[in-house]
Formats: structure tokens, sequence, C-alpha cells
């Protein structure tokens, strides 16, 4: 469970990388106005400038209102057969293997979907261009209550993991990967409120983000069916 102390620290730090974000959109738009000012540079596009950095900003400011939410979130509880949640999580991009033993869970869904969609629309997002995106979601080794999301994409170097779980951050060109840099971010902020973490557990070939749980969030196992007393005397 993250402290106050830490939980304040980490949104002033969101808040501060922020503001730093969303200045290059600003610039290119501040560029257009002053171009059009004089006259315009029939070298530059600027309809495809202002409308690329347009939708940059929009999309930017709707990621982060969603994942500012996420400072005030309390988790709830409720009961999650995990298979169906994933079943309906899925995308269309990336073709997910679940397996069949994932236990089900007493947690809360909305705060899982985040983890699961963001792990997975990385998936889709940095997976090798000769080879389709695809990802599986097992059980993890051990007794904690985890589970590896592996994905055979471009991978992420041992040296940036704890980088890449950082807000805005992004490992790769923007021009070719796009994004925001918060899908991770958001990933780990989910799984703390769940009382677990996130973490890479092995770069590529798969790469291996292992999603941890409070044991609060274990499901029960159903009582045993009582024994079949039929055709016994008393």
């Amino acid at each position: 469970m993250i402290e106050d102390s830490d939980h304040h620290a980490l949104w002033a730090h969101f808040l501060r990388r922020a503001r730093h974000e969303i200045r290059a959109p600003l610039s290119a738009l501040s560029l257009v106005h002053d171009v059009l000012a004089h006259g315009g540079a029939p070298e530059i596009d600027l309809a495809a400038l202002l409308k690329r950095n347009n939708a940059r900003l929009n999309a930017l400011m709707e990621r982060m209102t969603d994942t500012q939410a996420l400072a005030f979130a309390a988790a709830e509880r409720a009961p999650v057969v995990l298979r169906d949640l994933l079943a309906r999580t899925r995308l269309d991009e990336v073709a997910l293997e679940i397996a069949p033993d994932l236990p089900d869970l007493i947690a809360d869904p909305y705060l899982l979907r985040i983890i699961f969609e963001e792990l997975l629309t990385n998936a889709a997002r940095f997976h090798r261009p000769e080879t389709p995106a695809r990802a599986r979601i097992t059980p993890a080794s051990g007794s904690t209550l985890a589970f590896d999301v592996s994905d055979w994409g471009i991978g992420v170097d041992a040296a940036h993991w704890d980088r890449a779980l950082d807000c805005f951050t992004r490992l790769h060109p923007f021009h070719i990967y796009g994004g925001t840099g918060l899908g991770l971010f958001r990933a780990a902020r989910a799984a703390e409120l769940l009382g677990g973490q996130v973490r890479f557990i092995q770069a590529r070939e798969p790469t291996v983000v292992r999603v941890e749980l409070s044991e609060r969030c274990r499901a029960a196992a159903p009582d045993p069916e009582p024994a079949d007393r039929a055709g016994t005397s008393a």
C-alpha cells in the first residue's frame, strides 16, 4: 500500500511531467499561428501540422484526466470471473491466449480492466512490424496472487524497466509508435489500488509483465460438495 506522503509526491510529479508534456503540441500550434501571422510558408503543410498536434493535445488531455482520477479512486470489492473480464477486454488487434486456470477474484473490475487493457494496448502498439501482435495471460508461478502478461513485441531492456513505469515515458520514437506515455503508469497505479504492483520480469521473446495483487483479492475456494450419502443407512 502506498503511503500518503508517497502518494502526494507521486501525483505532484505527475503534474510536473504533464505540464512539460503538453509543451510540444502547444509549441507546434504556436508555430502555426506565427507562420500564418507572417503570411504563411509554402514549404510547411500547416493544415496537417495543425491537425496532428491538435489531435495529440486532445488525446493528452483526455488521458491525463482519466489518469488523474486514479489519484482519488478507492478500490471496490466485487466478485470477478477473470476469464470473462479478459474476454471482454481483448483487443481486435491482438491475438490473445487466456489460460484456462485463471482464478476468480474479489476485486474492483474497473481497476482490473485498466491494468489488462493498458498491457494489451502496449502489446498491440509495440509489436514487431513483420509479425501480428499476440499476447498470453497466465497465472504466475508461486504462491502469490499474480498473473504474467506476455507479448512478443519489440521488448523493453532491463535497464529501462523502472523508467518505463513512470508517467509520460517513451522509450521509442513518438512519430513511429505514438501514444501518451501513460499506459504502464496507469496499470501500475491501478494495481497499487488493489494492494499490488506491476513489474517487468523478462525483457523480450517474450516480454513479460507480472501483475501482483493483494491476497485480499483472492476469491475463497468454493465449499466442497457434501458427500453423497445415498443408499447409506443411519
